[in-house]
């Protein structure tokens, strides 16, 4: 059976290994259960008013049916070992942000009342003129759920997350098998000469198959799962996988960011681990609704 993990255990992704450090941002931290957390793991707090406060966020339909989740070693020699093994998933629709959650949209559920205010300083984008249709940055897995809690939606699950990157034909980014540049993705492993986060939908050309953008590079994207050291026993009907009865210790993020420049990093199936309290700025999320 495959159990929960510790962050650095396995040979894939950690909060261990460089990635999401914080860099010269020095933005990652101890950001406790800032996001609001039940006593059971859940998140509470109140909901948006559609037609007054929910904000208004395209959301890409992404159609019932299987594909393979994980490393496909027929397309992509970088596969990490928590990547396996390449399994059939069945994922019911859904519908997931077109965009990363920006700074001005998360801002409107702090003013709301719900969300706590995402950390400032260094590279985070929240609250600074200009970075309003940037993602949010410098959360925590807490203040990320709760944000999606209060938008009427919920983290993706890993499930839903990378079939809405990659659909059904085990391609290695969003767009097909090759072409990792900076006009698919805002990333340093092509040296893209940015110093943060780019506006989002930048990179047109990194489209997934579902029309959704920015799903490699730019922010890191929690999701909803807990994190094992690879799929074995994991559900196969698209849901999070989440331990119990209490929650492992630590999530899972998707997709890569901004600062980047490990190319392993930068793919439809690449998976990091961190503490949920952790935040810094390379990490945001996005939203999906069942």
């Amino acid at each position: 059976m495959n159990g929960c993990t510790n962050a650095g255990t396995n040979d894939g992704g950690s909060v261990t290994d460089g990635s999401m450090d914080g860099g010269p941002d020095s933005g990652i931290g101890d950001g406790g259960l800032d996001g609001g957390e039940d006593a059971d793991g859940g998140i509470d707090g109140g909901q948006c008013t559609i037609g007054i406060d929910c904000p208004v966020e395209e959301m890409m339909d992404i159609p019932a049916g299987s594909f393979m989740m994980g490393c496909n070693i027929d397309t992509d020699d970088e596969c990490l070992t928590d990547e396996n093994p390449y399994h059939f998933v069945s994922v019911p629709m859904f519908k997931i942000d077109k965009f990363e959650v920006t700074a001005g949209n998360y801002k409107k559920c702090v003013e709301a009342g719900v969300c706590t205010a995402a950390k400032t300083g260094g590279f985070c984008n929240f609250d600074l003129s200009g970075m309003e249709n940037h993602p949010i940055n410098c959360v925590d897995w807490y203040q990320s759920a709760k944000y999606c809690m209060w938008a009427r939606k919920h983290l993706p699950s890993e499930a839903e997350w990378e079939k809405a990157a990659r659909s059904s034909d085990g391609r290695k980014y969003p767009w097909g098998n090759t072409g990792l540049d900076c006009e698919h993705a805002m990333q340093n492993a092509t040296s893209c000469g940015n110093n943060g986060t780019a506006t989002v939908g930048s990179n047109p050309k990194g489209v997934s198959p579902y029309g959704v953008m920015d799903m490699i590079g730019n922010v890191w994207e929690w999701v909803e799962d807990d994190y094992h050291l690879d799929y074995t026993d994991a559900p196969q009907n698209g849901s999070a996988w989440i331990c119990t009865p209490e929650r492992c210790n630590y999530r899972v993020l998707r997709g890569g960011s901004w600062m980047d420049y490990y190319t392993y990093y930068l793919r439809a199936s690449s998976r990091l681990v961190s503490d949920p309290s952790y935040y810094n700025g390379l990490a945001g999320f996005r939203c999906s609704r069942r």
